[in-house]
């Protein structure tokens, strides 16, 4: 196996302390760009409703952006709420993260999309979702003060391109 192959595995071991300040059993990442999608009636029938439970203000969030969402321009919380509802669907809500992952923007677009993330992060707070939201300047300044000296090849590398 190739060094920064294998830097990299060991490196993603590391993210969950960063993250989380202690070890999580399950550490799910994804990073999307763009997903559009609404959240669908199906997720509010009976089959479902148990995993709405202790999430009330997330609940009504998600009935005021559904079907359509006139309540974000620039953030797509639906695709976060389903997040949740999946993670739920498996884990304890006390047992995951979700970590959003964004690039910020110069300007009133890049205003607008901060001020949704603090928004949604409120909402999450309140039925006790562990959220994390990090530019990825963050995250790789983190990781670089965090992990250089295990993960000195790789640090380089991200710093090199990302910073």
């Amino acid at each position: 196996m190739n060094e920064l192959i294998k830097n990299r595995q060991l490196f993603y071991s590391q993210l969950e302390k960063i993250f989380a300040g202690r070890e999580l059993q399950n550490f799910k990442g994804k990073s999307g760009f763009s997903n559009l999608l609404s959240i669908k009636s199906k997720y509010f029938k009976e089959e479902l409703l148990h995993l709405w439970e202790d999430i009330p203000h997330i609940k009504q969030l998600a009935e005021e952006i559904s079907p359509e969402d006139n309540h974000f321009k620039f953030l797509h919380t639906a695709q976060l709420i389903k997040h949740i509802l999946g993670l739920k669907a498996k884990y304890k809500k006390e047992n995951f993260y979700l970590v959003y992952l964004w690039y910020p923007v110069p300007g009133e677009e890049g205003y607008i999309h901060e001020q949704e993330i603090k928004k949604v992060a409120e909402v999450f707070k309140k039925d006790g979702i562990n959220f994390l939201a990090l530019t990825y300047q963050e995250l790789i300044i983190n990781l670089a003060e965090n992990c250089r000296e295990k993960h000195s090849e790789y640090i380089k590398y991200i710093t090199g391109r990302y910073l």
